[in-house]
């Protein structure tokens, strides 16, 4: 997965090389449950590359069926920025545990200056 902010590509590729060919499903679904529009492309015999651009930040939900099955994982999550903020995932964002390490990564790239944390 590569995370992306509003208005900007982001996407994944899909290998499928231990799997043969078969039909193929990709839903993504933005935080406010809408249907976000996917564009598929194959780069190999055996991979795909999935993109979108996303309309509103926060986590989307990616639904991929391979021969009508779902694949193990699925949903998977995407986190997509606002813009204004680098990007950040992980379970530490959502639940913490007291006298715990809540663990989460933020995608920096390109950007400038140290990060800053505040819990509320």
């Amino acid at each position: 997965f590569f995370n992306g902010n509003v208005a900007e590509p982001a996407g994944f590729t899909v290998d499928t090389s231990m799997a043969g060919k078969c039909e193929q499903t990709v839903r993504i679904v933005s935080p406010t449950n809408r249907n976000v529009p996917v564009n598929i492309f194959e780069s190999t015999a055996t991979t795909y590359n999935v993109n979108y651009t996303p309309t509103e930040g926060g986590q989307h939900r990616i639904y991929l069926t391979y021969n009508s099955l779902e694949l193990p994982g699925s949903p998977f999550t995407q986190e997509i920025g606002d813009g204004a903020l680098p990007p950040a995932h992980g379970d530490g964002l959502y639940r913490g545990e007291e006298d715990k390490a809540a663990v989460f990564y933020i995608d920096s790239r390109g950007m400038t200056g140290e990060p800053f944390v505040q819990v509320d």
